[in-house]
């Protein structure tokens, strides 16, 4: 059974599969907002420092 994500969803997915931080980000609006483990980001720079931590606790 193959599930259709949203555009979005793929693209984020696909993305952080290949380690694409640029294309990780490219799924979220400039304004976006994240909540992880209590942590509360907001803005492409704050999600993208967020993306780079978390990544680098995974190579």
């Amino acid at each position: 059974m193959t599930i259709e994500l949203p555009k979005p969803l793929a693209t984020y997915f696909t993305a952080k599969n290949r380690k694409d931080i640029n294309g990780m980000l490219s799924a979220f609006g400039e304004d976006a907002q994240v909540r992880d483990e209590g942590e509360d980001l907001r803005g492409h720079a704050a999600i993208r420092d967020w993306m780079e931590r978390r990544h680098a606790n995974t190579a």
